[in-house]
């Protein structure tokens, strides 16, 4: 890994746009911990730091993600249904609706993260080189019954992802799920519009929105990280905090890593 930038400067003004795509409903725990985050900013991030929620309801999640961030990024306000009926929202906290983001922080809506955990993830992707675009946090997951325990990233060719967690330091991967991440807003304005869709695989198989966005940003040159500190969980899901203890358990069930 390339040496990382120093530590951000805390008085530097940094806005984060706090990015929540939903469908018809929020999870509790996903609602409780998006409200944590907003009544404990002023008390866990940097003082210049500012927040703007951005949160969009409708379907299909890459129509809702390119919605919420043209507004988090052009700072223009979407209050009223658009023309497809969908709803996107602009709210704000500390910051009025016009002023554009620095970084967008995406959070799904079935995921709990404690407030510190975000701030910690923004401030390691400002401390990493330009040209990592996008910093997410790995969730172990079991996605179906029967199916092995792995990582929600694709690993870079070579790399065991079990291996690189228990490293504890931010690592250089293909792509990730976009549970919890943190994605320059420099990043939009090059890459071309839409920033997010669906795609389909030489196998028939389907590439979500998410590993479609990482693929396109490397191709621009951008690389993508994980944090592997970052603890989160899904709400309906079975997820793990990524201490040393479990990782080796993971490994061990994971005969292959992540593509078997």
């Amino acid at each position: 890994m390339r040496a990382v930038n120093s530590e951000p400067d805390p008085r530097a003004p940094v806005v984060v746009a706090h990015c929540i795509p939903t469908g018809d409903s929020i999870e509790y725990d996903a609602f409780m911990s998006i409200t944590r985050l907003m009544c404990e900013w002023p008390h866990v991030a940097p003082r210049s730091w500012r927040y703007k929620l951005c949160a969009g309801k409708g379907q299909p999640v890459s129509y809702i993600r390119c919605k919420i961030a043209k507004l988090a990024v052009s700072g223009k306000p979407l209050h009223a249904p658009d023309e497809n009926g969908d709803v996107v929202l602009g709210t704000h906290y500390v910051v009025p609706d016009d002023v554009a983001a620095d970084v967008l922080v995406w959070q799904d809506s079935d995921l709990n993260v404690e407030p510190v955990h975000v701030i910690r993830l923004v401030k390691a992707l400002l401390a990493l080189p330009d040209d990592v675009a996008l910093l997410g946090a790995p969730c172990i997951v079991q996605e179906k019954v029967g199916k092995l325990l792995r990582p929600n990233l694709w690993e870079m060719p070579g790399d065991d992802p079990f291996a690189r967690m228990e490293g504890g330091e931010p690592f250089e991967i293909q792509a990730i799920g976009f549970g919890l991440v943190a994605i320059r807003a420099s990043v939009f304005r090059v890459l071309e519009h839409p920033w997010f869709w669906f795609d389909q695989r030489p196998d028939g198989g389907m590439v979500g929105e998410d590993v479609g966005f990482c693929s396109a940003v490397r191709t621009l040159g951008f690389r993508v990280y994980a944090d592997p500190t970052i603890p989160v969980t899904h709400s309906f899901r079975r997820g793990f905090a990524l201490d040393d203890t479990q990782l080796s358990a993971l490994r061990a069930l994971s005969k292959g890593g992540l593509h078997s």
